[in-house]
């Protein structure tokens, strides 16, 4: 059953790490068509002038974490939430995404539109620096990144819900491939663009054969992630999808390239990545104390 945009309920969630002041527009740029905002912080240390002016905004529920809990949590922290006030989707964002003109208004009016019993997570068009290959206005897609989405609850139900054993990264992935396994679609409005911040600082280069690269730069604690993440995705996946979990464990070696040619912090990036590989062969999942490790936070 579809039902009119009036009658749907709709909340959002931004999950805060560290924030900067520009979180406050970028929250501005997106509330207006939600019913509520869980403003989830993760941060070790609260920046209590900026939760006291999103705490102004009446739409926002801000919500302290305590200390880093990972994204799934955050999200499905969320989602519980929406789902026992009666919302029908669930916004993601991320603290460095924003709207810009009428995308976001554009976004809610086709997601409003679906039958959200079919169609498990409608995406923007994310500008960033990864090359996005669009064929329609509307395209059925395998995989998105998670700000900016509209997930629907009925379908966040029916599958369980975000894994926290990724913590962070591939959490959006993990979640894309079982929307699908399980015969939801995920559907990506080419014409509502996000503007959306990636990795640390994004650098391009030449390569030697002319052929611009985009280096994304990530810290030495989001390389163990994405490196112990990559290969449990490859795990779990490879019997659905064999191709792709092969091209996740081989692009660790694209990875290790880019830090060797490109990136600042080579020791410490390798040891993170050599650290993951250690912990995904031994099952040690979920979030990592770096404590002993001296690879700094994880943002």
């Amino acid at each position: 059953m579809i039902l009119s945009g009036e009658m749907m309920k709709v909340a959002g969630a931004v999950i805060l790490y560290n924030p900067q002041e520009s979180v406050l527009n970028n929250i501005d740029s997106y509330t207006s068509g939600l019913d509520v905002l869980y403003v989830i912080d993760n941060s070790e240390f609260k920046n209590e002038a900026l939760v006291e002016k999103i705490q102004k905004n009446l739409k926002c529920r801000y919500l302290d974490n305590k200390t880093n809990q990972g994204i799934a949590q955050a999200l499905n922290r969320s989602a519980k939430l929406a789902l026992q006030e009666g919302c029908f989707w669930l916004l993601t964002m991320d603290q460095d995404s924003r709207f810009e003109d009428d995308n976001f208004a554009k976004l809610l009016d086709f997601t409003k539109k679906q039958d959200d019993k079919k169609i498990g997570l409608v995406s923007p068009l994310h500008n960033s620096a990864i090359f996005i290959k669009q064929e329609k206005e509307v395209d059925a897609v395998m995989l998105t990144m998670t700000s900016g989405n509209f997930i629907s609850l009925y379908s966040y139900e029916k599958i369980g819900g975000f894994d926290e054993r990724f913590f962070i990264d591939a959490v959006d992935w993990d979640y894309c491939l079982r929307l699908n396994i399980e015969g939801f679609k995920v559907l990506r409005l080419n014409s509502a663009v996000l503007e959306h911040g990636l990795g640390n600082h994004p650098k391009k280069y030449k390569s030697f054969f002319g052929k611009e690269r985009v280096i994304l730069n990530y810290n030495p604690i989001r390389r163990y992630y994405i490196t112990r993440n990559k290969l449990l995705m490859s795990k779990l996946y490879f019997k659905n999808y064999p191709q792709m979990s092969v091209r996740w464990a081989v692009s660790l070696l694209a990875d290790l390239r880019n830090i060797l040619l490109y990136e600042e912090n080579k020791m410490q990036k390798i040891k993170s990545m050599l650290l993951g590989i250690k912990d995904f062969f031994l099952n040690r999942l979920g979030k990592k104390d770096f404590t002993s490790f001296g690879l700094g936070d994880e943002k």
